[in-house]
């Protein structure tokens, strides 16, 4: 790949070749518009279904800090998604999971969160360099 084509994550391209998946530029447009963004879509709809559960707020803050773990040190380059933007929404749902625990709001602001999510990377993914 180009230094300049939107980058894949290097455990998500190891098993995507590992599955015989070849990486060119097409087949990684159709992972990310099929897989990615509906996958993304769902968890945001999950989330919204489970919004008054209690143990959610304690979930979603599991899942961002892992998330902000692996990607603190991959902040910059030509992602498909935003990754400042997403490490951005994931310390927002920290800091919106601690006011679900203590019961100032109601956990839809947690699937809000992850929507405004999916709809920035989709964004973003039209704006960048395509190879």
């Amino acid at each position: 790949m180009k230094n300049n084509c939107p980058n894949i994550d290097k455990d998500t391209l190891s098993g995507l070749k590992n599955i015989g998946v070849k990486m060119n530029i097409e087949n990684r447009k159709i992972l990310f518009y099929t897989l990615c963004i509906v996958l993304r879509l769902f968890v945001a709809g999950l989330v919204y279904q489970l919004k008054d559960k209690h143990w959610l707020p304690y979930i979603i803050t599991s899942f961002s800090l892992l998330i902000i773990y692996r990607l603190h040190d991959k902040i910059d380059g030509n992602f498909w998604w935003s990754r400042k933007f997403h490490m951005f929404i994931c310390f927002s749902l920290i800091f919106v999971s601690v006011l679900k625990i203590n019961g100032y709001i109601g956990g839809e602001y947690l699937s809000y969160l992850l929507y405004i999510d999916v709809g920035f990377g989709f964004l973003h993914s039209l704006t960048i360099k395509r190879c």
